[in-house]
């Protein structure tokens, strides 16, 4: 999610100042779950301003004296905005990722660093997975009447991370001495990725 499609976003709903917007930030969470720190609204609201998005309604003064201004979104900001809106709900954007490049050729690499990086990736999705679930119960704690899709959200990247692991067990190359119990699994986990490719390319 970009910085720009929040604001206007926000915006598109209200009036409000920039104190107000990276509030709403703040309560949703956003850098949780998704790709937004709380700093950059104030950068955003310049060059939406400079883009002729939004305007300053006008000026108000804070509780510590200090002017204030109120944005609002303009015409061309609510074009602007519902196009991203429905673009982004049509979108299914396919991800990049390196490993599977990786994976073509591990062969060049002896078998037992091949098992050694691989693990040492699953190490590091399981701490990334522990730090979303963390990030969620603080969510819950600091913001408990958070609207309803920004769990989802949350849910979403704790899903995606979650089939990763389980991706990076089966790409995993068995070691000799595995026990059986051990290979086993190896091959149930390969049949399950199978099998859902199969019925992804069917549907």
């Amino acid at each position: 999610m970009s910085v720009r499609f929040f604001v206007l976003g926000v915006l598109y709903g209200k009036d409000a100042h920039g104190y107000e917007i990276k509030e709403t930030a703040r309560l949703w969470a956003l850098p949780h779950w998704a790709d937004i720190q709380e700093g950059s609204i104030y950068h955003a609201l310049g060059k939406l301003e400079t883009e002729e998005l939004i305007m300053r309604h006008r000026v108000e003064q804070s509780d510590n004296n200090r002017p204030r201004h109120l944005y609002r979104i303009t015409e061309k900001g609510e074009r602007a905005f519902l196009h991203l809106l429905r673009e982004t709900c049509r979108t299914a954007p396919v991800e990049k990722r390196d490993i599977d490049i990786a994976l073509a050729f591990l062969d060049f690499l002896p078998p037992q660093e091949r098992v050694s990086l691989l693990q040492e990736r699953h190490d590091k999705l399981h701490r990334t997975r522990a730090e979303l679930i963390e990030r969620q119960q603080n969510t819950h704690h600091l913001s408990p009447n958070l609207h309803p899709w920004v769990e989802t959200g949350v849910q979403h990247s704790l899903g995606r991370i979650e089939f990763e692991i389980e991706w990076n067990k089966c790409s995993t190359p068995l070691r000799p001495g595995d026990s059986n119990n051990a290979i086993n699994k190896h091959k149930r986990r390969i049949v399950f990725f199978a099998s859902l490719y199969s019925n992804l390319s069917i549907n």
